[in-house]
Parts: C-alpha cells; sequence; structure tokens
C-alpha cells in the first residue's frame, strides 16, 4: 500500500546506519516512497565511446585509452595531470581531489575510461578533461554502459552511487506493491499513453537500453511525462485544499467608504498609475466581502507596490480595524515602517514597530498596545507571527517580499488572525515578476494581481557589461560622480560558503575603494554587523553623508534613495537574472539618469554570456524573468527551495507548463469523482519532509 512505503523508514535498508540516516533526512528522504520519488535532475550518457580527435568542447563524453603519464603539479592545490592516448590522438585529465586509491591506479601504461566535461587548455590546441569519473584496469574494461546514469540532487556527506544503491534496493520493495501504489485510474493511463507507477519509476531511475535516449535527456519520455503530470496534479490537490480550507473561514468586511482613502490619494504629489487604480479597485471588491482574501500582487522593480499596500492598509484602519505589514528583514522593514510614519502620521493613525530584535521594554510596550488595540498599524519582520504576539482585531496582512517567507509562514500569520471565527485578508506581494502560466501553478491558492505598468517619467538605467580588467575605469568614473554630489552603490561578489568570507570581502573592498578614493565617505554592510550598525550605515546613506555604499546582496530589495546613480555589481556572472534586474532596480529612483555596470570575471561561460546579454538588452522585468527560468529553473525565483514549501521533485513548471491545463482537469476531476484517491495522491508527493538540498 502507499501508506506502507510512505512510513517505511529509510533504516530497513542495507547500508543505512546512524551516521548515512541523518544525511539522508537532510536530503528530505525520510521514507522509503521519499527514495522512490527522488528523481534525477539529469542523466549522463556513457553508454558510447567517442575518439579523441572528434571530442567538441563543453560536451559531456567517454574516452577511452592508456595512460601515457602521470605528473605532480603543485598549485595552490596539488593536482595530477594524466596524459591519455587513443588511437586517434591524446588529452589531459587533470585531478583535483587525490586520494591514495586514485593515485595508486593512475600509473603508465593502464588501461582507462574516462567521463567528464571536455574543455581545452590555455594554447586552445589540446583537449582535457577536469576531474573525470573514470575507470582503470591493468589490461581489459568491463563492458560500457547499456542505460543512462541518472544524477540526483544531493545534500553534504551523499554521494552519487550512494543513492543510486538505495533506490535500486527501494524498487525492489516496490515490485511487491506496484498495483497498490498505481493511484491514477487506468482509464485515464491509457487517454495520455502513461505507463503503471512501478514502470514509470523504474524506467526513470534505471533507464535501459531500449528506452529513447534523446527523449529522457529532454524529460518527454512517457515515464517521465506520467510522474511530472502526476506531481502537477498532486501540486493542483494541495492548493485547492489550501483554498477549500480558508473558503470555511469568515473575514472581516471592511468599509465601502473610501472618503480617508480618497482624500489621502489626493495629497500625494504624483497621480498613480492606471495599472495601480485597477490593482486597488480589484483589492478594495475582496476586502468588501466577508470571505478572506487570499491575493498575490506582483510587479517589477518601481511599479508602486508599496503604496498600493499603504492605501489597503489605511482603508483597514479607516474601517476601525488592525493591519500588518512583514517584510523579510529588520532593514526593509524599518524603511516601511519609516514611510507609513511620514505618510499616516498626518491622519492619526498609530503605528507600531516589531522585530526580533527590539530591547525588552520596547517591545513589551508594542506587545500590549498590539493586544489593547492601540496600534492601528504593526509593521514588523517574522516576530509578527511568534507565539506571544496577540492582535486585538487583525484584518489585514500584507506581506512584502513573499517569496523570502513561505506557505507555512503565510499559514502561522493567517492563523494568528483567527479571532472570533474570523480570520484576516492577506496580500502578499513580490518584485520579481512571474509568468502569468507559472503564477497559476505555484500559486493556485492566491488571486492574482499584476501592476504592469511604471510611474511616468522614469528615466531608463544605462547598463553596461564589463570584465573585470576595466575595474579602474569603474573606480574613476564612481569618483567623477562623487565629485558631482552623487551616490554609489557597489554590490561585493557573492561568497557562498561562508558568511564570514563574505564579511571579510565586504570590508576589503570597502579598503581598497578607500584608499583609492581618499576624498570621498566609503560605508559598508554585511550579514555580520549588528542590526543598528547596518541601520546606521543606511541612514547615513539615505542622508547623503556615504558617498559610496560597499554591500553585499541585502540591499537587493526595498532600498530607496534617490540620489544614488550608479550600482556596480561584481562577478555579476555568479548571480541569477532575476536578483541582478533587484539590484539594478535600486538605483533610477530620482531625476537624474542612472547607470548599472555589471562587472564579471573573465573567462565567460557561455551561460553567463547569454543572461548578462538579456540585461544589457532588456529592462522588462517580466522578459528577464522568463529567461531567468529558462535559464535557472523556478525553484530559486519562487522561493520554495528556501522555505522548502513545495519545491518539485521532478516536474519543472517552466519546461513542462503544458501539462496545466490536463493537471488542473484532473485534479478537479478526481476531487469530484473519489476525494479519497485525490488525498491519497496528494499524500504521496507531499508527506516528504521540507529541507534543503543541493545540486551535486
Amino acid at each position: 500500500m502507499n501508506t506502507e512505503l510512505t512510513h517505511l523508514s529509510l533504516s530497513t535498508l542495507r547500508g543505512v546506519g546512524k551516521q548515512t540516516l541523518p544525511r539522508l533526512h537532510q536530503a528530505g528522504l525520510v521514507s522509503v516512497l521519499d527514495v522512490l520519488l527522488h528523481c534525477p535532475i539529469r542523466y549522463q550518457d556513457r553508454t558510447r565511446l567517442i575518439p579523441i580527435a572528434d571530442l567538441i568542447p563543453h560536451q559531456f563524453a567517454v574516452i577511452e585509452g592508456h595512460i601515457l603519464s602521470v605528473r605532480r603539479v603543485f598549485g595552490k592545490k596539488l593536482t595530477l595531470h594524466c596524459e591519455i592516448e587513443d588511437v586517434s590522438g591524446r588529452l589531459t585529465a587533470i585531478f583535483f581531489h587525490l586520494h591514495a586509491g586514485l593515485s595508486e591506479r593512475l600509473m603508465p601504461g593502464a588501461v582507462i575510461r574516462a567521463y567528464g566535461d571536455v574543455g581545452q587548455d590555455k594554447s586552445k590546441k589540446r583537449f582535457i578533461l577536469l576531474h573525470p569519473a573514470c575507470e582503470i584496469a591493468a589490461e581489459e574494461l568491463p563492458p560500457l554502459d547499456t542505460c543512462l546514469t541518472p544524477v540526483y540532487p544531493l545534500s553534504e556527506g551523499l554521494t552519487q552511487s550512494r543513492l543510486r544503491g538505495l533506490i535500486q534496493q527501494a524498487i525492489g520493495i516496490l515490485e511487491n506493491h506496484a498495483a497498490a501504489m498505481d493511484l491514477i485510474p487506468a482509464a485515464l493511463r491509457g487517454q495520455y499513453a502513461w505507463p503503471d507507477f512501478m514502470t514509470a519509476v523504474k524506467c526513470v531511475h534505471q533507464p535501459s537500453i531500449e528506452d529513447d535516449v534523446n527523449a529522457l535527456l529532454a524529460f518527454k519520455h512517457p515515464a517521465q511525462e506520467r510522474l511530472i503530470a502526476e506531481e502537477m496534479i498532486a501540486h493542483q490537490l494541495r492548493l485547492r485544499r489550501a483554498r477549500a480550507r480558508i473558503a470555511n473561514f469568515n473575514s472581516y468586511r471592511l468599509s465601502e467608504n473610501t472618503d480617508k482613502l480618497n482624500h489621502f490619494i489626493s495629497t500625494l504629489p504624483f497621480p498613480l498609475t492606471q495599472a495601480q487604480k485597477r490593482v486597488m479597485q480589484e483589492i478594495l471588491l475582496d476586502l468588501q466581502s466577508d470571505k478572506p482574501m487570499q491575493r498575490l500582487l506582483q510587479g517589477d522593480v518601481g511599479a508602486g507596490k508599496t503604496l498600493v499596500a499603504a492605501c489597503m492598509l489605511l482603508q483597514t484602519v479607516a474601517s476601525g480595524y488592525q493591519a500588518a505589514f512583514m517584510a523579510p528583514t529588520e532593514l526593509l522593514a524599518e524603511q516601511h515602517y519609516q514611510q507609513c510614519e511620514r505618510w499616516f502620521k498626518p491622519l492619526s493613525v498609530r503605528i507600531v514597530f516589531l522585530t526580533g530584535k527590539l530591547g525588552f521594554p520596547e517591545r513589551q510596550e508594542a506587545l500590549s498596545r498590539i493586544a489593547n488595540g492601540e496600534a492601528d498599524i504593526i509593521v514588523g519582520t517574522h516576530a509578527l507571527f511568534q507565539q506571544e504576539v496577540s492582535f486585538h482585531q487583525l484584518a489585514l496582512v500584507c506581506i512584502d517580499e513573499q517569496h523570502r517567507f513561505g506557505v507555512k509562514q503565510r499559514a502561522a500569520l493567517f492563523d494568528k488572525g483567527n479571532l472570533n471565527a474570523r480570520v484576516a485578508h492577506q496580500l502578499v506581494m513580490t518584485a520579481t515578476p512571474i509568468p502569468r502560466t507559472l503564477a497559476l501553478v505555484q500559486y493556485a491558492d492566491l488571486d492574482y494581481s499584476v501592476l504592469d505598468e511604471l510611474p511616468p517619467g522614469r528615466i531608463p538605467i544605462q547598463s553596461a557589461v564589463l570584465s573585470n580588467t576595466r575595474r579602474g575605469s569603474v573606480i574613476k568614473r564612481v569618483h567623477e560622480l562623487c565629485q558631482k554630489g552623487k551616490q554609489v552603490y557597489w554590490v561585493c561578489p557573492l561568497i557562498e560558503s561562508s558568511e564570514t568570507l563574505q564579511a571579510e570581502n565586504v570590508a576589503a573592498i570597502a579598503a581598497e575603494l578607500q584608499t583609492v578614493l581618499s576624498d570621498c565617505c566609503i560605508g559598508f554592510i554585511h550579514g555580520r554587523l549588528s542590526s543598528e550598525e547596518k541601520n546606521q550605515t543606511m541612514r547615513a546613506f539615505n542622508k547623503g553623508a556615504v558617498d559610496v555604499l560597499v554591500a553585499t546582496t541585502v540591499i537587493e530589495v526595498g532600498v530607496d534613495v534617490p540620489n544614488a546613480v550608479l550600482m556596480v555589481i561584481e562577478n555579476a556572472e555568479r548571480m541569477g537574472l532575476a536578483q541582478l534586474h533587484q539590484l539594478r532596480g535600486r538605483v533610477g529612483r530620482g531625476r537624474d539618469p542612472s547607470f548599472c555596470i555589471f562587472l564579471y570575471q573573465t573567462p565567460l561561460s557561455i551561460p553567463a554570456k547569454e543572461r548578462l546579454a538579456v540585461l544589457r538588452e532588456s529592462q522588462d522585468g517580466f522578459h528577464i524573468a522568463e529567461r531567468d527560468l529558462a535559464l535557472r529553473g523556478s525553484g530559486d525565483l519562487l522561493g520554495t527551495r528556501q522555505a522548502g514549501a513545495g519545491g518539485w521533485r521532478i516536474a519543472n513548471p517552466v519546461r513542462d507548463s503544458h501539462w496545466l491545463i490536463a493537471a488542473t482537469q484532473i485534479a478537479d476531476n478526481l476531487l469530484k469523482e473519489d476525494s479519497s484517491l485525490a488525498e491519497r495522491l496528494e499524500g504521496r508527493w507531499y508527506q516528504k519532509a521540507a529541507a534543503g538540498s543541493k545540486t551535486g
């Protein structure tokens, strides 16, 4: 049965002991069913040999030959350079991760089969393989693989070979439950020519020589499509259940009288865009219902989402209720608080700021004002949904940069507002434009509004992509702008492995710029500074006391300094398009021409060239989002990997968007015809423990 494999512990598999089990759990693998659904992210074709002379750079290939020589090369790290020859030519295999067994077997005269990414040396005249997988024998190698080799997402401490062995055992167990595990009705399988569950799982993990290699590599094989469609069906079932749960509650019906809101809008120094007016009407209609609003508001950088949210906060207060505004960082939350203070203090609206860094007396006072109703608008971070926070009459929650939170945190805040059998309306916002098709896949539990118009008069940002060898001329340009009284952002290279290294990097670059730009004031912020230190530097930058702000990507969202006209981003090739577009959006907020320089390290890979070319050619956030999804997939953009809130196992919403309509219809039919089967199908894909993983 489905439930048997769901609850069958991985400790029942051979080779899973006290050390391996926690590593599997870290990868989100808890049961035998989890292992079966841990699908490959790609395949390696090790079924055919390619002569060395016929190799093509940037392809993955299997070569076979004799080892001519082996030499040790001492640099930053010891490497082994192994010269290999076949009847057509020679190449060099370079091994980085050395161990005794490998070093002993890499001997002149041995026969070697190597699989890896084909590159070229600096002369472009000789091929190289960087740390290839290899088999070595004295005389004769075993036969080539007869099927594709799966490559799985890994977490720390797991290897591809270990996972492949566990999956092979799990498939053996599945064979004893094959009939009970097939949750797609036979008629539906026949309609789409899908195999049964057992056949599909076995083919995905262990494709045979008879399977269509090209179809598997493109994720178009019927076995893959069966599992892809099933996961998308389960996803739709999950979101429909979430929407149905919310529909059972009542909410606060806000007043239809918008006099106070209209008065506030009339005092603004600029008119609303037509898109803002349209979206506000959509939201107001929701808020005037006694059913909880669950709406996603998205728009490009600078489209005016914060003002729309603020107007809804004001309408909530004017109707006699409380409203909350939640942001993912203290820096962004403080900026929202300050903006609300400027806008609403003249209207006698009482605003409270709540973050985890408040001192005990200030926090207790804030909690008291929230609980007794003295606070009209509460602005803060994730501290808003902590257990000790008790609201008086919370009617609306606005969540900024919602992808930084995730479904579970949204649900926690939803439950926070559950007072007197009524729950708060929710407006979730993102400045990362999401293509409509993907939004419908990922956010079927939410209604959807989009700000597709920028305020009039915004000057396009001029973008340049430059090699780091031009760094000196960039610094000269920074100096010229500072001399004119303008300000500059300088974003440091991304160092994922260590927050300490990142902090050291920021401080080092700030010191370098201060030495070269001795007559300018250089400030810096990074993750290891205290909140007060970061906020102090940001306040100084806001007031113009700091000329150049050196920072990590903490300034990606929310920072609004109209006098900043240049953004310099180092190692831009390491970042995704959506993040680079967000960073670029920190400039261009005033009336002066603004610029963004993307610095990159050479040599630049072909995918990195594609990404940076998109940014140079376009400032349309929706176009950039489409390209980012095509190049990187959906998980990072939607925040599902960070939040562990619905990360896909085999489906890719971009690649597999053609299954959306069918998955939606099948989900609806299953709910009508067999709700028990629908529940089991959803449970198959969404009982896995949430945990982050990385690609290995």
